[in-house]
Parts: C-alpha cells; sequence; structure tokens
C-alpha cells in the first residue's frame, strides 16, 4: 500500500522547485498512464493505481515493484484532477540537452497560461513538429495542468529550455520569424522549408529585447468585419503550424 512518505514525495512533484530537484513529473488518467507504458515505458519510476482495479492487463508490462496500490481516499489525496481516475504515473523528465534537428519549429517567449502550452504541444504533435523551443520564464512544461492539456503529446515532442540568442547561434540555416500583427500575411509569403517561428506572451507578444532579434514577421489576417483585437496564442499557432507542414 502506498505508504505516507511516497504520498508526501509525489505530492511534492506539484511543485516546480521539487520536479527539478528530483527530475521527476506526474502523469494522471488512465488513457495517458496507458499510452506512457507503450510510448516510454523508460519513464516510469512508479504507477500508482487504486486498490479495487483489475491490473492483469498492465502489470505483465510493469515490474512489479513499480505497482503501488493505493486506497481510494489516499489517490485523491495524492492527484491534482476534480475528477480522479484510477491510474497515476511518476515519470522521469526526459534529458534533452543534445542539439536535435528540425525543419520547422516554435519558440515560446514568456507563455504563461498552463493550458495554452498543453495544447501547443498536441498542435506540435499533430503537425509533425518534433520540437519545441521555450525561454526560461515559459511555464514549466511539466507542471501537472501542462502535462494533462498535452494529451500525452508531452512525451512525443522535444522540449528545449533556451535563449533565442543560442537558438540563433545554434541553427544558423533556420531564418527567425515572429507573429506580430504588424507582419505580412502568412496567407501570402513562400515560407522556407525550415525556420523558427516566435510566438509571444499571451498580453504582451513578443518581449522588445526578443523582437530586436527578429527581422521577418508574420500575421494571421482577420476577417474584414471581425471586431476581435487578438486570437488566442494556441489558436494562432495551429493555424501558424498548418501552414508549415
Amino acid at each position: 500500500m502506498l505508504s505516507n512518505n511516497l504520498k508526501s514525495y509525489i505530492n511534492s512533484l506539484k511543485q516546480k522547485k521539487f520536479r527539478q530537484k528530483y527530475q521527476k513529473f506526474i502523469i494522471e488518467g488512465d488513457k495517458m498512464v496507458y499510452e506512457l507504458m507503450n510510448e516510454a515505458p523508460d519513464l516510469i519510476q512508479y504507477i500508482v493505481y487504486k486498490e479495487n482495479i483489475d491490473i492483469n492487463n498492465f502489470s505483465k508490462r510493469i515490474e512489479n515493484s513499480k505497482l503501488l496500490p493505493c486506497k481510494p481516499a489516499d489517490f485523491d489525496q495524492i492527484s491534482s484532477l476534480q475528477s480522479p481516475q484510477n491510474l497515476l504515473a511518476v515519470c522521469s523528465i526526459p534529458e534533452n540537452d543534445e542539439i536535435v534537428y528540425f525543419n520547422w519549429a516554435f519558440y515560446l517567449d514568456g507563455i504563461q497560461d498552463p493550458g495554452n502550452l498543453g495544447t501547443i504541444l498536441r498542435i506540435c504533435d499533430w503537425f509533425g513538429l518534433n520540437t519545441l523551443l521555450i525561454s526560461s520564464d515559459t511555464v514549466d512544461p511539466f507542471n501537472p495542468k501542462v502535462v494533462q492539456a498535452s494529451m500525452g503529446s508531452i512525451w512525443r515532442i522535444n522540449i528545449k529550455v533556451v535563449n533565442l540568442e543560442n537558438v540563433i547561434s545554434q541553427y544558423e540555416n533556420h531564418p527567425i520569424f515572429g507573429a506580430d500583427m504588424n507582419g505580412s500575411d502568412i496567407k501570402s509569403l513562400d515560407l522556407p522549408e525550415k525556420g523558427i517561428m516566435v510566438l509571444g506572451n499571451e498580453g504582451n507578444g513578443i518581449r522588445a529585447e526578443t523582437k530586436f532579434l527578429i527581422k521577418n514577421y508574420i500575421k494571421i489576417p482577420k476577417h474584414k468585419q471581425s471586431l476581435s483585437e487578438s486570437l488566442n496564442v494556441a489558436i494562432s499557432a495551429g493555424i501558424i503550424a498548418s501552414n508549415l507542414s
């Protein structure tokens, strides 16, 4: 049965400082845990399950020492979900120190909303963008809300925390574009085969010091009758990605 020490450990991973200390994060939900077992079993440290469920369908694939039964009441205490399911996994944060190769990638400049980041991860996964570059002040990609919103895409995307100057030096053959309402209509541009697209903060857009590094800007044109001031950054990412693939 799940010990008090392990309950404290799992609960601590809801905070960024402990995720960084232990290099672990949490995945919740039956479907996401099943996908994890199929796609990235080496990341699994523990799978916690409600003691009243049948585990025969996955116990043959996971070492017994990694399977931890838990009383339903205790499971509710360690879950971050309003309606906890039956499975929760503690996973190692993937190591992505090496330079990865890609054609197009987004660079997120200070994105703060966990739901937006999780959705952008799903968009990258959907459109085959295998790498996501983020600034150090972008919301932690292993925040439970980000992980949940990613719906499993988080372990299929290479996430690198890096400043844009380093990106430019590492990927010299990738021109830098920024998404901005004063840019050129993305539909009218003949975009190159590779590049890096910068998306700015939800409220403030791309910061001034980042804009200094960008020469090319694109925009998503709005309908002439639209009175909307802007698009959500994740929606913008989806529209842009559909023009890059």
